[in-house]
């Protein structure tokens, strides 16, 4: 009698497991279904804030900025912040030291500030200052693993990151294994021919740093060296591996070989207070990796251009979403044109220079410059200007005003402007006589 009770009693012991082992898969299953289209990690990164001091505008206003986004959203955490190189303006103790307080400050506790190393963060004391300890600690290279996803920062030793390699490919040899997770990886210096920008500033490792990333279909590289806008198209590239451009806080130019020389200080001139970008980054239960590009004047998100479509970016890994620039195969057919009621302007017209004014052309993929021709009909020289489009600002003026000098008195001038977008294609001109004072 007492070995049939034990049976008996065994019996429903392992019937109950049983059906506690089925309700437990049951739940994990649903959660895991319930979380394929929900939100489970969020980052945010940039780069250039050039922290001197603990005032310092740029850092503070990215971190608010970003939390204000993620208050008004169903998954309120920020999980990461990131400054992708150039955190610091000078690289001294007192600089980074700055950077820990505003992040102390402004930090909610369930999220960390992490940071790689640009050139202006080995500027001050140069090999002497590199080797302080503290600073030394900071420009390590680490690996780590947030909300079950790999994040990868790659420094350099000032501008090369010729000694890292080796430890890269162990890093992403780990991370290989992720179960379809996206893996993040960061440097400072963008590589070679990925998005806009990268045709005239990336790292002399390019080659090498590209073959390593290029393995793995799931590996998504954030690089912001090229200081070029964020908000387009091409600012996203994708071969195997995914390369995103972060934006930036301030020093935003355009490839050189559109204007003929370095664009550096005339961008910054006409843009840096309008133009501060960053990147949102959201990952999915089903691992799918969206992002987004935020103005962090306004804080708002970047539409597509002549659109009410906010600008989102969607990878998963080994499936690459279309609207990615992968070496030229999604040129836009459309060429920028301008309004039929568009005229040029002229003002302040003296006998040696003139200001012209003329509306915005329009493209789905964003005006990127405007060459401007100047015929002198007398003599049938002619000169030849590029002006950035404004493109980057999330309000940007309807109109461009711009300053032609180096005319003659007494003469009548053709200007002709032409659109260029994103692609390089030219648009339909717009164009108008003028004719300048007799000199005094």
């Amino acid at each position: 009698m007492k070995k049939n009770y034990c049976i008996k009693w065994g019996i429903v012991f392992i019937g109950a497991v049983l059906l506690l082992a089925i309700s437990a898969r049951f739940c994990h299953d649903k959660r895991k279904e319930m979380n394929q289209d929900k939100v489970i990690l969020r980052f945010a990164v940039t780069s250039k804030t050039f922290v001197f001091d603990e005032s310092n505008n740029a850092l503070r206003n990215f971190i608010e900025k970003v939390y204000a986004y993620a208050d008004q959203n169903e998954y309120h955490d920020v999980d990461a912040f990131i400054v992708n190189g150039n955190v610091t303006g000078d690289g001294s103790r007192m600089a980074f030291d700055a950077v820990e307080q505003i992040a102390d400050e402004l930090l909610r506790k369930e999220s960390r500030l992490y940071t790689t190393m640009g050139e202006m963060d080995f500027q001050v004391g140069e090999s002497d200052e590199v080797n302080d300890p503290e600073i030394k600690e900071k420009i390590t290279d680490h690996s780590l693993s947030i909300k079950g996803h790999r994040f990868i920062f790659l420094s350099p030793i000032y501008d090369s990151y010729a000694t890292k390699l080796e430890w890269l490919e162990q890093q992403l040899e780990q991370a290989a294994g992720a179960n379809g997770k996206p893996v993040f990886v960061f440097q400072y210096a963008a590589l070679k021919n990925t998005f806009y920008g990268t045709e005239n500033w990336y790292t002399m490792e390019s080659e090498p740093i590209y073959q390593l990333l290029e393995q793995y279909d799931n590996v998504i590289d954030f690089a912001s060296f090229s200081g070029s806008a964020a908000n387009t198209v091409r600012s996203i590239f994708q071969s195997n591996a995914t390369y995103v451009n972060t934006g930036v806080v301030s020093q935003m130019r355009m490839n050189y070989q559109e204007f003929g020389h370095d664009t550096s200080a005339e961008v910054i001139t006409s843009a840096v207070s309008n133009v501060s970008q960053c990147r949102i980054v959201e990952v999915y239960g089903d691992g799918k990796t969206v992002i987004y590009t935020m103005d962090l004047n306004t804080g708002n998100l970047y539409k597509m251009p002549d659109s009410e479509e906010i600008l989102r970016h969607e990878v998963y890994a080994g499936i690459k979403e279309t609207y990615c620039y992968k070496n030229g195969k999604n040129v836009s057919g459309d060429s920028p044109v301008f309004s039929s009621d568009d005229c040029v302007e002229f003002s302040n017209v003296e006998s040696n220079q003139a200001e012209i004014t003329f509306n915005h052309a329009s493209d789905k993929d964003g005006v990127l410059f405007y060459n401007i021709r100047v015929l002198n009909k007398s003599d049938n020289s002619m000169t030849e200007y590029n002006t950035y489009s404004d493109f980057a600002q999330y309000l940007p003026a309807t109109q461009k005003t711009y300053l032609i000098s180096g005319l003659k008195p007494g003469e009548t001038y053709h200007v002709e402007i032409v659109p260029y977008d994103l692609f390089g294609m030219a648009g339909t001109s717009l164009s108008a006589d003028f004719e300048t004072p007799q000199g005094k």
